[in-house]
Parts: C-alpha cells; structure tokens; sequence
C-alpha cells in the first residue's frame, strides 16, 4: 500500500499509514489532516485525476470553527460539494455528518440528516463532472473506462461501508 501512495494527487501532499486508515493532511488556506480508508482515497485521486482538487472549507463558527473537506470542481467552482456527501453516497436535499470522528472521512463514520440547501446528488455530480474534464484530455472510450472505473470504485465503498443510519429514525 505505501508504494500506491506514490501516485496520490497534488492536494494529497504526505500521507501515513495506520491498520485500515491512511492520514493524508491537506494543505490550503485551513490545514486539516483527515484519514481515509483505502477505498474513498482511491476514489478522490481518481476523480481528481485530470484537474479537480480537494480544498478545505470552514464555517468559522464563533464556538470553534470546523474544517472540512470539498472537492472542488475545476470548470464549476460553485459545484463544490463537501467530501463526505460523495463517499456516502448522499441524494439531493441530503446532508451527510460524521457518526463520531469528524477527521474520518470513511462512509461508515457518517449519517445522513435532511438539508434543503442540498440540490445535487453528490455523486452523479462527482461523475459528471470528472467525465466532463477528463473528455478534454483523453478519448471517449479512455473516458468511459474511466468512469468505469469510478462507479467501480463507489460499489467497493459501498460493499465495505456498514449501513448507513439515518438521522429520522
């Protein structure tokens, strides 16, 4: 595994490495050091592959700011959508927060909660927009195993993910 971790993106820039886990601190204006397994780390270097990034966003809470994850879409900088909606898997007017540690960005540490302010599914999104950008660098059936490859990736997530609570029950 530590070899693989050779071809992690720019945004990912040191990564460690724990028994189901791997640190990756990402660097930018609000410096957080999330962990992920190894399925939803491959997942973000895929679709991060041809230009889109990971930022860090805050909600400069006066109680204490929370520092969170985005991927941020290169050609449509209002799309960013927070990275745990997309390894969830959350649905338009779905909010997706973590179960217990906020720096564990696996989808079984989170939960969804109903967010009006949701207006995409995060992960139609996340394909669309990676298939679009990588249209732009590769040809069509180079694309489409590509995008292949990152629903492959979303089944992986959700084959090793327990089920999902939801916040109603």
């Amino acid at each position: 595994m530590e070899r693989s971790a050779n071809y992690l993106p720019t945004w990912a820039r040191s990564k460690d490495f724990l028994y189901d886990r791997v640190l990756v601190p990402v660097w930018g204006l609000h410096p957080v050091t999330p962990f992920f397994p190894p399925h939803e780390l491959a997942l973000l270097a895929e679709v991060t592959r041809y230009g889109h990034t990971i930022v860090t966003n805050s909600n400069f809470a006066p109680s204490g700011p929370r520092v969170y994850l985005k991927l941020s879409f290169r050609d449509a900088p209002g799309h960013n959508i927070t990275v745990r909606r997309i390894v969830s898997g959350a649905a338009e007017d779905e909010a997706v927060k973590a179960l217990d540690i906020e720096s564990d960005y696996s989808a079984a540490n989170s939960y969804f909660v109903p967010d009006a302010r949701a207006k995409r599914d995060a992960r139609k999104e996340a394909i669309e927009q990676a298939e679009k950008l990588a249209g732009e660098f590769v040809d069509p059936v180079a694309v489409a195993a590509y995008v292949a490859n990152i629903r492959a990736l979303f089944a992986a997530i959700d084959a090793s993910a327990v089920e999902l609570p939801d916040a109603a029950e």
